[in-house]
């Protein structure tokens, strides 16, 4: 962890995975929880979260974030994929899904961040 600022980027899946998720009426709060996240963890450097693997010397994590509109804690909120770059400094973030709805191995989290940095 570093006291260095990072740029945060959205791949298009994330993009679109947020964009589904914020149209359904029971993740009201989505938007300004995923704002919460990047400004106290991601911009700040303060990565939290499991490392999946390391691609060209840079992590790949999977993170719990909890669905504030509903009130369900972490366990059963959304995981959110990003990978780091400490040579430049920048997040990606990959994607975003509800535990209720998916469960993604790690194989299929790879299988994504490869399409979007292919």
């Amino acid at each position: 962890m570093t006291s260095s600022r990072y740029t945060v980027y959205s791949s298009d899946i994330f993009l679109k995975d947020m964009k589904r998720f914020i149209k359904k009426k029971r993740f009201t709060k989505l938007k300004q929880d995923m704002e919460d996240f990047k400004n106290d963890y991601l911009v700040t450097g303060n990565f939290k979260g499991s490392i999946i693997t390391e691609i060209d010397s840079n992590l790949l994590y999977k993170v719990r974030m909890a669905n504030k509109t509903i009130n369900v804690g972490q366990s059963n909120g959304f995981r959110i994929v990003y990978h780091v770059d400490y040579n430049t400094k920048t997040v990606v973030l990959h994607t975003i899904y509800y535990k209720k709805e998916e469960n993604l191995s790690d194989d299929e989290i790879i299988k994504i961040v490869e399409l979007y940095t292919s």
